[in-house]
């Protein structure tokens, strides 16, 4: 008995195969969409940051809201299209000509990441214990034009012509230091 089979039979006979296993490809239209105009690299780094942070139990539920964010991403910028299983990257990218839509989802994925990084700091224990004494003198890389102090610890925000810094009170080494471009001074 001679017998052919056909490309789709084959595709079944593969999917029932590895069926249970991990290693059959996510076919669905919003995975193509998102393999084809991959999520930003700030986001995937920002991903990693909190998946690292948090417990084993906390990690599935963000992997869970995170992969229903991607499909959003793909429902939401592709305005009704929905590639085949077998449509290449290159055809979906075609299709999807409005890529600006992504990079905004993309934002708003880093955005609701970036929450999720300041609840983790902010559930931290203070950086250090506020001092039993206040300090004579604050010592800054350049004149000091501004200085704001912690009610929740024993630190400094200070601000001078070029830099933010973040000193240690007790101290008075410096625990971190942005240049004043990339950063606002608030209240620490």
């Amino acid at each position: 008995m001679n017998k052919t089979w056909s490309q789709s039979s084959l595709m079944a006979l593969l999917a029932l195969a590895l069926g249970g296993c991990d290693l059959l490809p996510n076919f669905s239209a919003e995975s193509k969409i998102n393999a084809a105009i991959p999520i930003a690299q700030q986001v995937l780094f920002a991903k990693a940051e909190v998946v690292e942070q948090v417990g084993p139990e906390r990690q599935k539920s963000i992997e869970h809201e995170y992969a229903n964010k991607l499909k959003l991403r793909a429902l939401n910028c592709a305005k009704g299209y929905s590639p085949s299983w077998y449509t290449s990257s290159d055809e979906i990218r075609k299709n999807l000509s409005n890529h600006s839509c992504f990079v905004a989802e993309d934002s708003e994925i880093a955005k609701w990441l970036g929450l999720i990084r300041v609840g983790l700091y902010l559930a931290k224990p203070a950086l250090v214990p506020i001092p039993a004494t206040v300090p004579n003198y604050i010592l800054a890389d350049g004149f000091i034009q501004s200085a704001r102090f912690s009610e929740a610890s024993g630190i400094a925000l200070v601000e001078n012509q070029k830099n933010i810094e973040i000193i240690d009170l007790t101290s008075g080494k410096q625990l971190f230091q942005e240049d004043k471009s990339q950063g606002t001074l608030g209240k620490p």
